[in-house]
């Protein structure tokens, strides 16, 4: 089941989030999309909705993936012996092999950076951040500042870390030391993977499946008190609107705004006021509806044409 991807300034401040088109486990950015690797897929991504530009396959399953520019570096399972992982040099049209390298046991390889003329990869089995370069050969490696590092990325001038066990973003020096940090978005028990940066914004991977059994998220928003509630079309065609704390789809939890099965998309969720707002398009006469409730969702109006 797919997770989400953040979209965080870089004080950590959730801007917005999305399903991807499946369980990302690394991140990068060419500089106009995103890259991700889920198992033995490598997607092309845009950045505003998910939406999938291009995609290729690998032979093993990957664990991260970064832009040089024009390939990508992407990290997968070896293929001998056991626990070896090969970083491969790919076309990103068609995923061809460029170059590749291995690193044995014990490290092991999951997120990826390229920066400084350098790989720089997470090593969460000894908690060790490396620099290579392009042929493998060991430049330099430092401690991770937290116990489980996996994604990372360069923005120039710092590598930024997320580590799913302190559930924290680390913005560290080359040479390893803490300039600032933040925690991630979530409950706290997250499944942090892939991070990247795309000039202005951090991108975070996030494993967690999101609580949707059928249907896909549209819209999102913060309420008052810091919660973020997201609305979709469940497979009948239903407006549903849930809390991102409630990690189990369950009927206690989602709450179902409409029934009539008039709607092909959910365009936005506001909180104002203390009134809720989900706005939904209408697909016999085209035109944008409006649901309210003042009671944090246990009874809603009728829709009103907001056209």
């Amino acid at each position: 089941m797919p997770g989400r991807i953040w979209k965080l300034d870089t004080s950590g401040n959730i801007l917005d989030w999305w399903i991807p088109p499946g369980s990302i486990a690394g991140l990068g950015y060419d500089g106009t999309n995103l890259w991700g690797v889920s198992l033995t897929t490598v997607y092309e991504l845009q950045r505003t909705d998910g939406a999938t530009v291009s995609s290729w396959s690998i032979p093993r399953n990957g664990l991260g993936v970064t832009y040089e520019g024009p390939n990508l570096w992407v990290a997968q399972v070896g293929t001998s012996p056991i626990g070896d992982q090969d970083i491969h040099e790919r076309q990103t049209a068609d995923g061809t092999s460029v170059s590749s390298f291995s690193k044995a046991l014990p490290i092991r390889v999951t997120g990826l950076a390229w920066g400084s003329s350098n790989l720089w990869h997470s090593d969460p089995a000894q908690d060790l951040i490396h620099n290579v370069a392009a042929d493998g050969t060991e430049l330099a490696s430092w401690n991770s500042p937290g116990s489980y590092p996996w994604g990372l990325t360069w923005d120039g001038t710092r590598l930024w870390n997320v580590d799913r066990d302190d559930q924290k973003i680390y913005k560290l020096s080359t040479l390893g030391a803490i300039i600032s940090s933040f925690d991630c978005p979530g409950t706290g028990s997250n499944l942090f993977t892939g991070l990247t940066y795309d000039g202005t914004h951090l991108w975070l991977a996030d494993q967690t499946p999101v609580p949707v059994s059928v249907g896909d998220k549209i819209a999102m928003t913060i309420d008052a008190t810091g919660v973020a509630w997201y609305a979709w079309l469940d497979s009948n065609d239903y407006v549903r609107i849930n809390r991102l704390a409630s990690e189990t789809p369950t009927a206690e939890t989602a709450i179902t705004v409409d029934t009539s099965g008039d709607y092909d998309s959910v365009t936005g969720v506001q909180f104002t006021g203390g009134i809720m707002r989900v706005f939904a398009h209408n697909s016999t006469d085209g035109k944008p509806y409006c649901f309210q409730s003042t009671d944090f969702g246990a009874t809603w109006s009728a829709a009103v044409d907001v056209s």
